[in-house]
């Protein structure tokens, strides 16, 4: 998918417990076929403050990079942002999952996604949404959507868990305490 040419089908996002990880509201799905791209992005835009200074929206996913490259592209060809690229990402905080599921994955990058995966049951890959959306398939969009969110969840909880539980007595210096 390129950016500059391909649009954006939809745009998902839910609001999670800084603690818990536990959802706080519902999964919102911003799908095109009910809205321009603009009115979509616009939507998101403005409910998120996604491009705001402060820390407002904190995006995290699987590959997230990708997924702001092509927020921040479709928004400037919009003309619904002027913030440049460099500062979303230098100074936007977000949480890729995408080097956690490649430690998991034996630090192998080929598969890396299974990972993710399995926590899930999740009936088509990422790359096959433009092909259902040209064929109208939108049911099995927002199912790959909530299938997707269900497992990137369980996925996330299950890490902070591990991680949480190994970092006890692990002082606030990083230095681990006796």
């Amino acid at each position: 998918m390129e950016p500059s040419i391909d649009q954006i089908i939809t745009i998902q996002y839910a609001e999670l417990d800084e603690k818990s990880l536990d959802p706080i509201g519902e999964l919102m799905i911003l799908k095109v076929w009910d809205m321009s791209e603009k009115e979509l992005l616009k939507t998101f835009l403005d409910g998120s403050l996604f491009f705001d200074e402060n820390f407002t929206f904190i995006p995290i996913g699987n590959n997230i990079i990708f997924d702001i490259l092509f927020l921040h592209t479709r928004s400037v060809y919009h003309g619904l942002t002027n913030v440049p690229l460099w500062k979303v990402l230098h100074e936007k905080p977000f949480i890729d999952l995408k080097p956690i599921a490649v430690m998991m994955n034996g630090m192998e990058f080929r598969g890396y996604d299974r990972i993710i995966d399995k926590y899930g049951n999740i009936e088509h890959k990422g790359y096959e949404i433009p092909k259902l959306y040209s064929e109208k398939r939108y049911n099995e969009i927002i199912k790959y959507i909530k299938d997707e969110y269900d497992s990137t969840l369980k996925f996330m909880k299950d890490v902070l868990s591990k991680l949480t539980t190994n970092s006890e007595g692990i002082n606030s210096h990083g230095n681990h305490e006796i």
